[in-house]
């Protein structure tokens, strides 16, 4: 007999401020903390020109597959609100020294 794997989706708006929210099938703790890989496994990365696009994790006690989104909203908002600082100006050049 075949075992049903269950797949959700999870926009990480809906996690706790830590980013910690319980598996949708068994409730387990999922936490970004945990990097034991006793409750949860990461099966896929997915990145965008902002940064990580898709988190897809397993529920190591139930098999779930949880994919995880959301997060192009915050790496938007932190290019946002942080623009890359540019470099100061000099008169400097580099150059090369043959000896």
């Amino acid at each position: 007999m075949n075992k049903q794997i269950h797949a959700y989706k999870r926009d990480i708006d809906t996690t706790n401020r830590d980013g910690a929210f319980l598996c949708p099938q068994c409730g387990a703790k999922i936490s970004p903390d945990d990097h034991s890989e006793l409750v949860y496994s990461i099966v896929d990365i997915s990145v965008n020109s902002f940064g990580l696009e898709e988190l897809v994790i397993c529920c190591n006690r139930c098999s779930c597959i949880i994919h995880l989104s959301g997060f192009s909203k915050i790496n938007e908002l932190s290019v946002m609100h942080h623009p890359a600082e540019t470099e100061p100006e000099t008169d400097d050049v580099p150059y090369f020294v043959h000896t």
